[in-house]
């Protein structure tokens, strides 16, 4: 019998939080005295609602709990293991949580939850109402930054006790040099020098404000592009996805960001890539890129993104928002959220000296070493025994 369960999405590559889940369980299942499976999802939410394009949905690897099937949410609790580890981040899911959680302990079973986003991109206050009983429920809390743990505490200091701060892990590439067919593979070209942000591409990701600096920097660097690589949150394929994105304003955003790169300029020196971009190009081009900037307007969890581009040594610009600082090289690449003079300057001041990119490549992967999977691992281990022990 398994000691730990994982709830959490696995697997295919649309699935929010699923290439996390799939590190982090790697990384557990090697720890000789851990033994760990895994429980996922016949459906999340009403996809319905999703205001972007899903992609080619993967076949799911031992599926159970759907958001509307009661029955799913207790048989998730029977055939968990003594602790079940819930990955969050999303409200639509708290509900159904808290339920699994409220099972779990009728039947003596411990419960850990990570919530990634103390802060709702988008708040629903019915959601909120579920969130706050889930994170009264569960044993133990882990977030990825102390300016998280503050947000929780500062809602219910009562959590304080049973939180755990654990940074997001980050993958160690065997190999983070430029690789033979990567300028084919992303379809770039070897002649240029390319900042890219990549992900969902929703409102609080700070487009607008790296689209207002990029207008100043292609005046002073002539040989650079912007390459913005993910889904916009405007066009989901039914009338209820299409009411959402008005409702949460992503339609509005991706309006607005669309208009800024097709005015002057711009649409010559910004490559647009607005759908699924695969792993591979999306690989290829952490390793070709200057710079990765992630100008985040509001957050208060860690970027998946930002932490993939990193372990590629590709140097990070980042907001002060959230976890985000904690993977910048230092202050010199780190800009108040918002303030698009500063991240401008930062970026003429990175992309000016290109002899200087090899240097900083290394330097970004040494800042990253403390968060490899192995060693976030342990101290996920660490609280799973804590658990078992009480």
């Amino acid at each position: 019998m398994h000691f730990v369960t994982m709830l959490s999405p696995f697997g295919p590559a649309i699935r929010g939080v699923s290439p996390y889940a799939d590190q982090l369980f790697s990384a557990l299942d090697d720890i000789s005295d851990l033994d760990v499976g895994k429980l996922d999802y016949y459906s999340l939410y009403p996809t319905i609602l999703l205001p972007a394009s899903t992609g080619n949905a993967a076949p799911v690897e031992n599926p159970v709990v759907r958001w509307n099937q009661i029955g799913s949410w207790k048989k998730a609790a029977d055939i968990s293991a003594p602790v079940m580890h819930m990955q969050y981040w999303t409200s639509l899911s708290a509900h159904y949580l808290v339920a699994i959680a409220h099972y779990l302990h009728r039947q003596g079973k411990r419960c850990v939850v990570t919530v990634h986003n103390p802060d709702s991109h988008e708040s629903i206050p019915i959601l909120s109402f579920f969130e706050r009983r889930l994170l009264r429920r569960v044993d133990k809390i882990i977030v990825h930054s102390e300016s998280a743990s503050d947000i929780l505490c500062a809602r219910s200091p009562s959590l304080k006790e049973r939180i755990r701060v654990i940074a997001h892990g980050v993958a160690k590439q065997q190999d983070t040099g430029l690789r033979p067919g990567d300028h084919a593979l992303a379809d770039l070209s070897p002649d240029r020098q390319y900042v890219l942000i990549f992900g969902n591409l929703r409102g609080y990701k700070g487009i607008p404000t790296l689209l207002k600096a990029w207008q100043r920097v292609i005046f002073r660097i002539p040989d650079a592009d912007l390459i913005i690589a993910g889904r916009f949150w405007d066009k989901g394929h039914t009338l209820p996805s299409r009411i959402v994105a008005r409702i949460l304003g992503t339609k509005k955003v991706a309006q607005q960001i669309k208009a800024m790169i097709s005015s002057g300029s711009m649409d010559r020196r910004v490559i647009l890539r607005d759908q699924f971009v695969p792993d591979d190009v999306i690989d290829a081009c952490c390793r070709i890129a200057a710079v990765a900037v992630f100008p985040y307007d509001r957050f208060s969890g860690q970027s998946g993104a930002a932490t993939r581009a990193g372990s590629w040594g590709t140097p990070l610009i980042v907001s002060r928002t959230g976890a985000l600082p904690s993977l910048a090289i230092d202050d010199d690449f780190i800009f108040r959220p918002g303030d698009s003079d500063a991240l401008a300057h930062a970026l003429e001041r990175l992309l000016s000296e290109p002899a200087q990119q090899a240097a900083l490549r290394q330097r970004q992967l040494a800042r990253v070493a403390c968060c490899y999977w192995d060693q976030i691992a342990e101290q996920h281990a660490a609280v799973y025994r804590e658990l078992a022990a009480s």
